[in-house]
């Protein structure tokens, strides 16, 4: 199931050293943040544990992380959200 894009903040875009990302709080479990390059190869990854009802902000570092634009994807069970990143 894709979640309305609007449900999930991510900022800064573009990002610098990290962004933040927002999440609504029916999200329950765990909760993977991926990073893919334009060729569809893996930049970097997390997994986050993110809890009903609760306020579910987390932070992903891209310091090193070469500049340019990336595809975030974020899963939990159910759930699949993408949105496009750049890295300054």
């Amino acid at each position: 199931e894709i979640v309305n894009e609007e449900l999930i903040q991510v900022f800064p875009n573009p990002a610098h050293n990290l962004f933040n990302i927002s999440l609504p709080n029916n999200l329950n479990g765990v909760l993977r943040l991926v990073l893919y390059h334009l060729d569809g190869k893996k930049a970097a990854e997390k997994t986050y544990f993110v809890h009903i009802n609760e306020n579910n902000n987390v932070t992903f570092d891209v310091h090193t992380l070469p500049k340019g634009l990336y595809f975030l994807e974020i899963t939990d069970h159910k759930h699949i959200f993408r949105k496009k990143i750049m890295v300054e």
